[in-house]
């Protein structure tokens, strides 16, 4: 009897836990949902860059030897034209030798055309021979002259490594253009190397012109397309606590491939720059590159994404309804809805 009594009781317990387990539920979950509008929503693509100045001009050496002569510093300011380094020409002693045979050559031919001329104006003088005779031996005399200096003056150049007195020989390294000197990469009596069709040569000098700046970068092939010339920039230079306006004035149509990723160069004219006096700042460059305000605005985290689709879930009277929607432009935070939503539907904040 008492084993009946507890068999029945079991029972009765796995009933009343059965109804209570499906029981439905009668309260609804609660969500958190957000009234969705139209507002305003802005894109800016954001670069970091450098600002060199718009003119810098690298100065390199026609001669090879060694640098004998320093004659500016960096930070000095300087006008085309002027000296900025003189070379010294180290010749082998090969060449040396045949330069003192072409002198003493030069001497015996110049010493026997003296004696001839003299013989010439003697007889032309006293009216012995016609005028012409006497200039054609006149012209021949000044050639073997100036032939002689020719051979005198190059064989000093292979003693010296220059010539004495002439600034215009070619051992002087002169500025192909105005502005300050920013480098002097070569200490006096380092060797020096010209510049050919097969060298670069080594650079003696760079100047630039610190009045105009440009401000250069790099934009992934994700931004490019968002970009063209004739854009404003606001450019922020941390080192002088300054933002600059800028002009976006060339796009390079070449992509190149750094770090695996493809980058097109942009060039920015800095349009105010008069803080800036030295070349070579960091700077961060933001464009404004769409704006949207006619479309709904939503957080993007409060968005499905499952791959290329995007979708939002929409709380109503009749439940929560998870509906696809076109998307525009973001700011990073925020993203413009282009068709899927209207103003005052509830989305589901995520």
């Amino acid at each position: 009897m008492r084993k009946t009594i507890y068999i029945i009781i079991g029972v009765l317990s796995f009933i009343v836990i059965l109804i209570i387990a499906t029981a439905p539920n009668s309260e609804k979950p609660i969500v958190k949902t957000i009234e969705v509008k139209k507002g305003k929503i802005e894109k800016h693509i954001r670069i970091s860059g450098q600002i060199v100045p718009e003119q810098e001009v690298v100065i390199k050496s026609r001669i090879s030897g060694i640098l004998d002569e320093i004659f500016v510093k960096v930070g000095q300011k300087v006008k085309a034209g002027d000296a900025l380094a003189k070379i010294k020409l180290i010749a082998d002693p090969r060449t040396v030798e045949q330069a003192k045979a072409a002198v003493q050559n030069s001497e015996i031919i110049f010493e026997s055309e003296k004696i001839n001329f003299n013989r010439v104006k003697l007889l032309f003088q006293n009216n012995y021979i016609p005028k012409k005779e006497f200039e054609d031996a006149q012209t021949n005399f000044r050639l073997k002259q100036s032939e002689l200096e020719a051979t005198r003056s190059l064989l000093e150049i292979l003693r010296k490594g220059y010539k004495s007195g002439n600034q215009e020989f070619s051992d002087i390294v002169k500025a192909t253009a105005s502005g300050t000197v920013l480098e002097l990469p070569l200490k006096k009596g380092t060797s020096v190397i010209e510049r050919n069709n097969f060298n670069d040569g080594s650079t003696i000098a760079s100047i630039a012109n610190l009045d105009k700046f440009h401000f250069y970068s790099a934009v992934s092939e994700q931004d490019i397309l968002f970009l063209k010339t004739g854009m404003e920039l606001t450019i922020s230079v941390n080192a002088l606590h300054k933002n600059l306006k800028a002009k976006l004035i060339e796009i390079s149509p070449k992509a190149h491939l750094e770090n695996g990723m493809a980058t097109f160069k942009i060039i920015a004219e800095v349009i105010d720059s008069p803080e800036i006096k030295l070349s070579g700042f960091t700077a961060m460059a933001d464009i404004l590159v769409a704006t949207d305000t006619t479309s709904i605005v939503l957080a993007e985290r409060n968005l499905l994404f499952e791959k290329d689709s995007a979708f939002a879930e929409i709380a109503s009277e009749k439940g929560i309804e998870k509906r696809y929607v076109s998307t525009g432009i973001s700011d990073g935070v925020f993203i413009s809805i282009t068709k899927g939503l209207s103003p005052g539907e509830q989305v589901v904040v995520q």
